[in-house]
């Protein structure tokens, strides 16, 4: 057995360090309601889920723009019906689906159409990739390793808004109209 050098001793230790660590190590641990509309799965912080309402009664846009399709009642207050999924032509009206999952961002109360609520689970940063986070998904902060889209709740609430998530006013994101009124 040979004898390392100082240096070699630094360069095995910055090696080891350097190295990830096991998914069991990293992050918090968050709960998130997840539910499912046509076919994709979401998920939503579950702190910001303020109740899960029946969307019977909702009144339908005459002429909606995505993610605003419709407006609902939660908890005595008129709240926006908002579609989580990706932008696409012809998308604004809203489906056909028995419930809405209400979260709220910033004082501001959303509604989530939902075909069915698939319950609670604990999600650790690690479980969400980046991965098809953009892929038309503008609100999404990622994929969880089960696929479902963790949904950016203080993105789509600002764009709701008409601000940017920090707070601004005026959502800039690629597909807006943006004006100089200087």
């Amino acid at each position: 057995m040979t004898a390392m050098t100082d240096e070699e001793l630094l360069r095995r230790r910055a090696r080891d360090l350097a190295r990830p660590l096991h998914a069991e190590d990293v992050g918090d641990t968050r709960q998130m309601m997840r539910f499912r509309l046509g076919g994709d799965g979401y998920a939503v912080p579950l702190d910001r889920t303020r109740e899960v309402v029946a969307l019977a009664g909702a009144a339908r846009l005459p002429r909606p723009a995505w993610p605003l399709v419709a407006l609902t009642s939660v908890a005595g207050h008129i709240v926006p019906i908002v579609m989580p999924g990706r932008s696409t032509p012809g998308q604004g009206l809203l489906p056909d689906t028995p419930w809405g999952v209400a979260v709220e961002a910033g004082g501001t109360t959303v509604c989530f159409p939902a075909d069915v609520v698939t319950g609670v689970v604990d999600l650790r940063e690690v479980d969400v990739s980046a991965d098809g986070a953009g892929d038309g998904r503008r609100f999404s902060r990622g994929i969880t390793r089960d696929g479902d889209i963790v949904i950016d709740v203080d993105g789509l609430v600002a764009s709701v808004e008409g601000r940017q998530p920090d707070g601004r006013s005026g959502a800039a994101g690629p597909q807006d109209d943006v004006r100089d009124n200087g």
